[in-house]
């Protein structure tokens, strides 16, 4: 989101500095605010001639632009606003930040994410317990085990992602959501981060029969048997309330010991909500939180950034034996339930 245009090369950043943009950002950053409309129209027509099916794909059939699916984009763009918004207010999308959280020197990435999780957890919970809630709600969780059930990646699998993925947000400051934010807001070199993530992407797509085979477990893992729910044979909604006093517990204690106020550069006094600099990271982690109530209902997902990455790259597999290459890019091409995830960093 561009806001808080004044502190975007002073305060934003950390590292105080009033430099113009280098010349390849200015580049890039021209490509897109000439092709905006074509780079943001054509999610829009894949959304709509995908219609709600994820086996469809773009030209098979004529767009949809039933009342339901543009409310479904609408909601989409909605949440990448907030989404966006959130971030932009709790500070955390600056490089600085990402990496101090990382060298545990700053807590306030912690502190965010925990509180959103907390809250999900919570929303979660309440539309189990709602008769009208519930279905897509159970739908979505179901559609998560099914997934750790069919999930086919060992413990190898799982380090070595993990460790790219940790040394790819320390080395560029930056995740693959944070990417957008801080796109938004003009951070230098965002463009590149959002580039090499979509790159990366496709080298994962060309190279997947080969790591698939390099990684795959000797054993046949059930990590769907190792959920507290599965373990302790409880429903859903009585597992999470606890389990989220607990996380809030855990950021009480960081912020006793680490203040959020000494992390940002703060406001000056008597400032209104929406001219602040930064807000609480706790606030705006329950509002990430929330934003768990309208995805699940309309789309039965939860929100995710790194999905956006792989649907763009997957529009590249053109015929049969390129989507026959890369299987999980094939199926994150089509669908409203996929493309969602496109139009929500639009909005951000």
């Amino acid at each position: 989101m561009a806001l808080s245009k004044v502190s975007r090369n002073t305060e934003c950043y950390g590292n105080h500095s009033t430099e113009p943009p280098c010349p390849g950002y200015k580049l890039i950053n021209s490509i897109y605010s000439k092709n905006r409309r074509l780079i943001l129209g054509f999610p829009l027509l894949c959304m709509a001639n995908a219609g709600t099916s994820e086996n469809s794909y773009v030209g098979s059939s004529q767009p949809n632009w039933s009342f339901e699916t543009l409310s479904k984009m609408g909601i989409s763009v909605a949440t990448g606003v907030f989404f966006g918004v959130a971030l932009e207010k709790s500070r955390v999308f600056e490089p600085l930040n990402v990496q101090a959280s990382f060298r545990l020197e700053k807590f306030l990435m912690s502190k965010v994410w925990l509180s959103a999780i907390a809250t999900g957890m919570l929303s979660c919970s309440l539309m189990m317990m709602l008769p009208d809630s519930h279905p897509p709600t159970r739908q979505m969780l179901q559609e998560h085990l099914n997934g750790l059930k069919n999930n086919n990646k060992g413990v190898l699998a799982c380090a070595l992602g993990g460790a790219l993925h940790g040394i790819g947000i320390v080395g560029c400051g930056s995740t693959p959501e944070l990417a957008f934010v801080q796109f938004g807001a003009g951070v230098e070199g965002a463009a590149y981060t959002i580039c090499g993530g979509l790159l990366g992407t496709l080298l994962y797509g060309l190279l997947e029969p080969l790591m698939v085979a390099f990684t795959a477990p000797k054993l046949q893992m059930s990590p769907e048997k190792y959920t507290f729910q599965a373990m302790f044979s409880t429903p859903y909604f009585f597992l999470t309330p606890p389990l989220a006093l607990l996380i809030w517990g855990g950021i009480a204690t960081l912020e006793h010991f680490h203040p959020w106020q000494n992390e940002v550069v703060m406001s000056a006094a008597g400032q209104g909500i929406f001219s602040r600099v930064s807000w609480a990271p706790y606030a705006t982690g329950i509002i990430i939180g929330l934003l768990q109530i309208p995805i699940v209902q309309v789309l039965s997902k939860y929100i995710a950034g790194s999905a956006s990455y792989c649907t763009i790259v997957s529009q590249l597999l053109v015929g049969s034996r390129l989507q026959k290459l890369s299987p999980y890019l094939t199926k994150m091409k089509c669908g409203m339930r996929n493309w969602w995830q496109v139009r929500a960093p639009a909005g951000m």
